[in-house]
């Protein structure tokens, strides 16, 4: 009896001791590792919220405004997009006398008042003196006035950063994050926190920025992510690889170009494909298509000068010792293929005489000739002619009593037929 509890204990043990706890934390959510950088693009949309990371550390241009440029009724003309944590308190422009507005105009400058009628004038007056205050976290703000209203005094305008504060200067990004802009929960979130299936055109991105010459952290907003690349800004980096590749360089167009504009004539230049060029500089223009300054390619030849974007040079231009290089490696490329081509020429010969050898000694020299050839004579088998023109395209076949009958087809009007296996006919 001893020895059958025991053995219920030791068994009642043994399964109860499969169930174990681990209270090490899991790691749930994946980590998706950001795009690299690449200095061949400037900062623009990106498909993965998590990719915008690797424009962290590296420094904007806010480029001038175009001085030839005229905007459309659409087109904002100022910058409402910078904001600091600070507030600031703003006193607008284009204040009318409390006694000349419309609606106060019945208190007579309150002369000969008294009583309710004092004190709501009184009132008034108070209420009005704080009417050209405003609060605002635009950064380094300045008030646009678009108008003052002469019934109620109300002054209508916009805060916005003054904008000889910003452009041509220079920031560098220490952090982005993002929310959906139509969530209740307003507050900002890292990139990889966002939901995977947020919409680029309801994220609202927020960029932390350090304005170089002066520490000033301030941040850039982005209403919409899908707007990031439509900006004033420009990505140091990406202007500085353009100006290295090509800038001070011999270049050789890789395509033809027609109908571009002589700078400094406005005659119409046309380029054709491996014409050079030489690059002369890299520079910010100023342009009526465009709202900012555009950085532009100055390229000459003899007497003509013509500018293009970056994104037209690098796909229109190499610079000449690119072009040399392709040109080198195309005719070693092309030795390589004439000495294959001898190779195997040479090899193919080699080869017709080991067959040639083969045919001969297997059908003598007569026969072994023509099967090498490529050619058929009356008297030939069916082997022999296989060999000699390869297979038929189709086969017709009359077989009676004694006598077997085939047609082979060649196509083009070409035809072999062979009585008893033996080549009696060609028609050619």
């Amino acid at each position: 009896m001893k020895t059958v509890l025991f053995l219920l204990l030791l068994i009642s043990n043994f399964v109860y001791s499969q169930i174990t706890i681990r209270n090490e934390s899991l790691v749930e959510k994946p980590y998706y590792k950001p795009k690299s950088f690449d200095s061949l693009s400037n900062i623009k949309e990106q498909k993965r919220f998590i990719d915008y990371k690797q424009y962290l550390g590296y420094k904007l241009y806010l480029k001038p405004k175009s001085t030839k440029f005229t905007p459309s009724q659409t087109d904002k003309k100022f910058i409402d997009y910078l904001t600091t944590d600070k507030e600031t308190s703003l006193k607008k422009p284009g204040k009318i006398p409390f006694n000349d507005i419309i609606i106060y105009k019945a208190f007579n400058g309150g002369k000969g008042l008294s009583g309710a009628a004092k004190d709501q004038y009184q009132r008034a007056l108070k209420q009005y003196e704080d009417l050209d205050k405003l609060n605002t976290n635009i950064y380094l703000p300045e008030f646009i006035s678009v108008k003052t209203d002469p019934t109620d005094g109300v002054i209508y305008g916009y805060a916005a950063t003054k904008q000889s504060e910003v452009e041509s200067k220079y920031f560098t990004i220490l952090e982005i994050e993002g929310r959906d802009k139509y969530s209740q929960d307003k507050k900002f979130k890292k990139l990889e926190d966002l939901p995977s299936d947020l919409s680029t055109q309801t994220a609202e991105l927020r960029i932390k920025l350090k304005k170089d010459q002066t520490n000033d952290t301030l941040y850039w907003n982005v209403n919409e992510a899908r707007n990031f690349g439509n900006n004033p800004f420009i990505l140091v980096p990406y202007f500085e690889k353009a100006k290295k590749d090509f800038v001070g360089q011999n270049l050789v167009a890789t395509k033809s170009l027609s109908n571009l504009v002589n700078s400094k004539t406005g005659d119409i230049v046309n380029i054709e494909q491996n014409q050079k060029w030489f690059c002369e500089d890299l520079s910010l223009t100023d342009t009526n298509k465009v709202k900012y300054l555009k950085p532009l390619y100055y390229l000459t030849n003899q007497n003509n000068t013509i500018v293009l974007d970056i994104e037209q040079l690098r796909s229109s231009f190499i610079t000449e010792a690119q072009y040399d290089k392709i040109q080198e490696e195309k005719k070693l490329a092309e030795a390589e293929k004439i000495k294959q081509q001898k190779a195997d020429e040479q090899k193919r010969i080699e080869e017709d005489k080991k067959s040639r050898q083969l045919y001969i000694n297997t059908y003598g020299a007569k026969i072994g000739n023509l099967i090498a050839d490529n050619k058929v004579a009356i008297g030939m088998n069916m082997e022999m002619c296989r060999l000699a023109w390869g297979e038929p395209l189709d086969i017709n076949r009359i077989t009676m009593k004694g006598y077997a009958h085939e047609q082979w087809v060649y196509g083009f009007g070409t035809y072999l037929y062979f009585n008893n296996g033996v080549l009696s006919t060609i028609q050619d």
